[in-house]
């Protein structure tokens, strides 16, 4: 009887061992089944969620489109916005460049206005020395062929060998500003001598006209050499 209950004894505890080992197998199926169970049953939420995130997903794409387009709009505005500062420099740079070029154009005007101005200078200054030295040698001259009538009573000049032209006195131009001093004192030695014998002194007085047609002396003024010098 002992040894059975030993051994009885000891099969219970082994049945109960096995007994504990199926209710803790059992317990986690349930926990597994249970948990499963909340799972499934979130099953809808989740779809619902699924469906939400997929259009906020549609949203999200309408919305990058439009940023997309707006970035767009930005880089065009941005690359004008270069543009016109391009443009703006390039005309400031323009602007600068022609005040400079304006600047160099008026030194060279005035430089050239003052070389003109000196060449004139110097051009008239020529111009009148030419005057001047030919105004001496007409008056030099004909301050000697007044001597050379007083002393011989002739000229060197010959009349001239066309007889059609008819000259006068009011075709020999004197100049105003030369000196006539020369004229004034032979008219006045001529006057002396034709006191004594008027016929004579007529008569020289028409050879002297015929000596200052024939010869053809005429002094001229400064507007008839500018007009020869041109």
């Amino acid at each position: 009887m002992h040894e059975t209950s030993e051994g009885n004894a000891c099969a219970a505890q082994k049945v109960d061992a096995f007994v504990t080992e199926i209710f803790l197998h059992l317990e986690r199926q349930n926990e597994a089944v249970n948990q499963f169970h909340d799972e499934v049953v979130k099953i809808p939420q989740i779809v619902s969620d699924i469906k939400n995130v997929m259009a906020k997903i549609g949203e999200m794409e309408v919305l990058f489109s439009e940023v997309n387009e707006g970035l767009a709009d930005l880089a065009d505005v941005l690359e004008e916005h270069r543009l016109l500062r391009d443009m703006h420099q390039h005309h400031t740079q323009l602007k600068l460049y022609a005040q400079k070029q304006k600047g160099q154009v008026e030194k060279l005007r005035t430089k050239m206005s003052a070389d003109h101005a000196f060449k004139v200078q110097v051009h008239e200054a020529k111009l009148q020395d030419t005057l001047r030295e030919k105004q001496e040698a007409i008056q030099e001259a004909f301050s000697e062929e007044m001597q050379n009538y007083r002393k011989f009573g002739q000229t060197q000049f010959k009349p001239s060998e066309k007889k059609d032209t008819e000259c006068s006195l009011a075709d020999i131009n004197i100049d105003e500003g030369s000196d006539s001093s020369e004229l004034d004192d032979f008219l006045r030695s001529q006057e002396i001598t034709d006191v004594p014998n008027s016929t004579s002194g007529a008569d020289k007085s028409e050879e002297e006209e015929d000596v200052l047609l024939g010869g053809q002396v005429e002094v001229k003024t400064d507007q008839d050499f500018v007009a020869n010098e041109s």
